[in-house]
Order: structure tokens, then C-alpha cells, then sequence
């Protein structure tokens, strides 16, 4: 399911968030035009811009953008990073937070076109399949992927992600199993770690919220 309907950014978005932010953003408050009013209701959360500007991915983007728009306007860079974003090809993943005594599971990628993805860490899942629910995705995937049979339990999040070359939409659930040994059709490796190991390992850029969401919650059960 690759061509998922996304909500699209809006150069009043990136303005509305702006002036919701302190001064570290820059010394004036950016104001929305008023060919874009303030009082029309923002169509992409604050938290879904923070994911954005946080990304590596698009940060570089943003980084050639400026470079090209340097004695341009502050309206046409942001309108341009809105471009960008809302042409990004959208993906639509599952993924599992698993757990066993205590442990979450991560597995490691392998090689891949793309080198920001390649090899890193994960948490294990896929692609939704037409007619599919998203727990009936993870329990499907996991079992494919690594002969488990686990028990979802609940949802964690959603995460946003602009890769450079795509956007991910991953949807993330905690789930639960009494099998300790995978068996890998797909993936190099794979580490049953500790909370106080999560940190350690090179995860793939979407899977960092979700580490980061873990960490908050270390008696998540």
C-alpha cells in the first residue's frame, strides 16, 4: 500500500507553528500572510512539523534549498520545503515492538539501495496488504519474517518520517511473545535488548521516535 493519502503541508502551517515557538527559532515572530489566514485551522499537527524538521532527510533538503534560494524570499524557501514534503512517494508500514522477559527485540537490516537504511537496526514489520488491518499486517509479517507467533497487545504510535528519497508512515504496536529465538528469512541479526541498551545500537531513522517513546515508558507492560 505505497500510495497512501497524506496530509499535505501548507506554507501557513510551517508560519502557525513558528510563531507558536520561542524566540530560538529566530528574533522576530513570523507572521502569516494574509493571503493564508491564521484563523484557518492548521491541516498538519505541530508534532508532525517537529518530526519533519528533525529528520535528517529532509534537513538536507532543506539545506539545498536554501542554497538555490539565498536571495529569494523566506515564503518561497518554506513554500519550496512544502513541495518537497507533499511530493515525497508515501509508504505505509507496520511495525512491532516485541517483548520477552523484559527484553525488546530489534533486528538488523540488510544491505539496501539506499545507504541511510542499509544494514541499520529496526523494529520488525512490513507493508500492509489490500483488505488488511494493521494488527492482522504485524501478525502476518512477523510470522513471515521470523517464525514468531506473538500477541498484540496494544498501539504505541505513529510515526512520520521523510527519508530523502520517500516518506514512511509507520504504525507501531506492542506486542508480546513466549518464542526467544527467531528464525531470520529476511534480516542479518537480531538482539533482544535491555531498556538500558536501546541507545547502544544504530537504528534506522524512523525507528528512533519509537526508542525514544520506549524510553519514556520503561515499565511498559
Amino acid at each position: 500500500m505505497e500510495n497512501k493519502k497524506k496530509k499535505l503541508l501548507k506554507y501557513s502551517d510551517i508560519m502557525e507553528y513558528m510563531n507558536s515557538r520561542p524566540n530560538s527559532l529566530g528574533p522576530k515572530k513570523r507572521q502569516i500572510p494574509n493571503d493564508e489566514t491564521s484563523a484557518e485551522k492548521p491541516s498538519v499537527k505541530k508534532t508532525e512539523i517537529e518530526v519533519m524538521f528533525f529528520s535528517p532527510g529532509l534537513m538536507e533538503k532543506m539545506r539545498e534549498a536554501f542554497k538555490q534560494n539565498k536571495k529569494k524570499s523566506e515564503k518561497l524557501f518554506w513554500s519550496q520545503i512544502c513541495t518537497i514534503f507533499n511530493t515525497m512517494k508515501t509508504i505505509e508500514v507496520v511495525a512491532a515492538v516485541i517483548q520477552h522477559q523484559n527484553n525488546v527485540l530489534a533486528v538488523q537490516r540488510g544491505p539496501a539501495k539506499f545507504a541511510y537504511i542499509s544494514e541499520k537496526w529496526e523494529f520488525p514489520g512490513g507493508k500492509m496488504e489490500a483488505g488488511e488491518t494493521e494488527e492482522q499486517t504485524i501478525i502476518r509479517e512477523i510470522q513471515e519474517e521470523l517464525d514468531m507467533h506473538i500477541e498484540v497487545k496494544s498501539k504505541l504510535l505513529t510515526v512520520e518520517h521523510p527519508y530523502p528519497d520517500f516518506h514512511l508512515s509507520m504504525h507501531t504496536y506492542l506486542c508480546e511473545t513466549e518464542q526467544s529465538e527467531p528464525k531470520l528469512t529476511e534480516h542479518l541479526a537480531y538482539k533482544w535488548l535491555s531498556m538500558d541498551e536501546l541507545g547502544e545500537m544504530d537504528w534506522a531513522g524512523a525507528d528512533v521516535p519509537i526508542v525514544e517513546m520506549i524510553k519514556l515508558f520503561p515499565n511498559f507492560r
